[in-house]
């Protein structure tokens, strides 16, 4: 399943980190698009080659800056159908503090060609203004009682005009029906700023996890096979006002 909401703090459009918000403001948009070798989340492929893009509309107002994000996900390939569309709605609100901010969310995810219901999940992140830009995030999966949680920083600087950006992750994912699994890994970008509003980056990630959650290939009957590392690469399209 597609999680977007655990990405906000650093990325949702409009908002200064770590500037209070002090009145109603005009709603931000953010649309990202997205295509990648692998969709690589929480220690595991959610799908091979693929397409995705989302949404994002927010505001601020005296108490935090509620959201509303819509994202599409779909694979593609001759194995797409393995994985199938995904459709997800979160809402949620960042609340900013001098040092700090937090964030929660609500997300509705949809994968129809696999099964009739929706799963919901509760989501939580805080984010800190320190050297590296230290964060955590989690989730609570209302329907599965699956759950997890994930340790980020990184930091970025300009070279040639570009920005380069280092980000590690590691976390841990405990299902209810399955094998827990730790991971960690990295991404690595370069984005550049075409206009004010729209910019470029292409991006190369690595993870390993201590289960066999990446799919690597596919056997001749078009079934997934599974090993304890994965690796993506692929380009953002992003436009923010």
């Amino acid at each position: 399943m597609l999680r977007i909401i655990s990405t906000f703090l650093s990325s949702i459009v409009g908002i200064g980190l770590f500037a209070t918000p002090q009145t109603i403001s005009t709603p931000g948009l953010s649309i990202e698009t997205e295509l990648g070798t692998h969709l690589i989340d929480r220690g595991e492929t959610l799908t091979n080659s693929f397409q995705q893009t989302a949404i994002i509309i927010e505001t601020e107002t005296g108490f935090g800056a509620p959201y509303l994000a819509i994202n599409r996900l779909t694979p593609l390939g001759e194995n797409a159908g393995v994985f199938g569309d995904e459709f997800e709605l979160a809402l949620g609100l960042v609340v900013e503090q001098p040092r700090w901010a937090w964030e929660i969310g609500y997300a509705r995810i949809e994968n129809p060609e696999h099964t009739d219901e929706a799963t919901n999940e509760i989501t939580g992140a805080l984010s800190f203004d320190r050297p590296f830009a230290p964060g955590i995030a989690g989730f609570y999966d209302l329907d599965t009682e699956d759950f997890g949680l994930e340790a980020g920083w990184g930091f970025d600087r300009e070279i040639f005009g570009l920005q380069a950006a280092l980000k590690p992750r590691a976390g841990f994912v405990s299902l209810n029906q399955g094998n827990d699994r730790t991971y960690l890994g990295a991404e690595v970008s370069i984005a550049h700023s075409v206009t004010g509003v729209l910019s470029i980056e292409g991006f190369a990630s690595a993870f390993r996890s201590d289960e066999k959650s990446f799919a690597s290939s596919f056997s001749t009957t078009g079934t997934p096979e599974f090993t304890s590392s994965g690796e993506a690469i692929g380009v953002r399209l992003s436009y923010q006002r």
